[in-house]
């Protein structure tokens, strides 16, 4: 008989969990990847009778490779905290199991983020496909340091279910992700040689972004929500480049502080 394992990741996530759990009752097994919860998490990982690895956080994919090898399932349904598998999606994956049609070894699901309240169906938030179902013995492994994706053997195929995410909820959340995916996306492009940043960087990359969400993804189109967002990401690449920039000086800007306060302090 084929058996299905959900994956979930989880750091401090005793708020939304319990929802991730609950659209996964029909699973045959959910492993919990945890990297050092301080709140609930855990108890209510038990309380579902759920199979718990703990492990320090080393980054999205060596979590859910560290997952994919203590799951015994056929099927690997990777499913974060904060998504929720809706019912269309459940009973599509079912089907396929039972009568035998999943005919490729992995599939992306389309991705209906809730972004500050609403759906955003336009500004290229969905279908946004994640590739999230994979037969185990398909999977090679899991890489990328930011955007993380699966290296799998064998065709692809696209499920029409959605998998519901639960995203930007609020501007502090939206402010703290920011700060910390912006300076790894810019360390990135500095190890892979991104030339010096000058002014045109710092109108170009947010131009760039605002073109693709407003124009071509016509994000416009999801009211002042979706305003909101194509801004915003137009901000988060301004940020970018200005990480990058930092990153580039031959000098911190944490020495230069410094060497100005010594300056100015031998001056008094």
């Amino acid at each position: 008989m084929t058996k299905i394992s959900a994956i979930v990741l989880t750091r401090n996530e005793e708020d939304f969990l319990p929802g991730c759990l609950k659209s996964l009752r029909w699973v045959d097994e959910i492993v919990v990847v945890d990297a050092g919860s301080l709140d609930a998490t855990l108890t209510i990982a038990d309380a579902i009778h759920a199979k718990v690895i703990k492990a320090p956080w080393e980054g999205f994919p060596k979590q859910r490779n560290l997952g994919a090898k203590h799951a015994s399932g056929d099927w690997l349904l990777y499913v974060d905290a904060d998504e929720r598998v809706s019912k269309e999606l459940r009973e599509e994956i079912n089907k396929g199991i039972e009568k035998n049609t999943l005919s490729h070894a992995s599939y992306k699901i389309p991705h209906k983020n809730i972004i500050l309240g609403q759906w955003l169906k336009y500004g290229g938030w969905y279908p946004e496909y994640q590739h999230r179902l994979l037969k185990k013995d398909a999977l090679v492994r899991w890489e990328g340091e930011l955007h993380e994706h699966p290296r799998v053997t064998g065709t692809v195929g696209f499920l029409k279910g959605n998998l519901i995410h639960l995203t930007h909820r609020g501007l502090g959340w939206m402010l703290e992700k920011t700060i910390r995916y912006t300076r790894l996306e810019a360390e990135l492009r500095r190890t892979a040689g991104h030339p010096a940043i000058a002014v045109k960087h710092l109108f170009s990359a947010p131009a760039r972004e605002f073109w693709f969400r407003c124009v071509k993804k016509s994000g416009w189109r999801d009211g002042l929500t979706g305003w909101i967002e194509i801004f915003y990401q137009a901000f988060n690449q301004f940020l970018i480049m200005v990480w990058l920039w930092e990153m580039q000086r031959n000098e911190s800007l944490e020495k230069t502080y410094k060497d100005i306060d010594a300056e100015k302090t031998n001056e008094l």
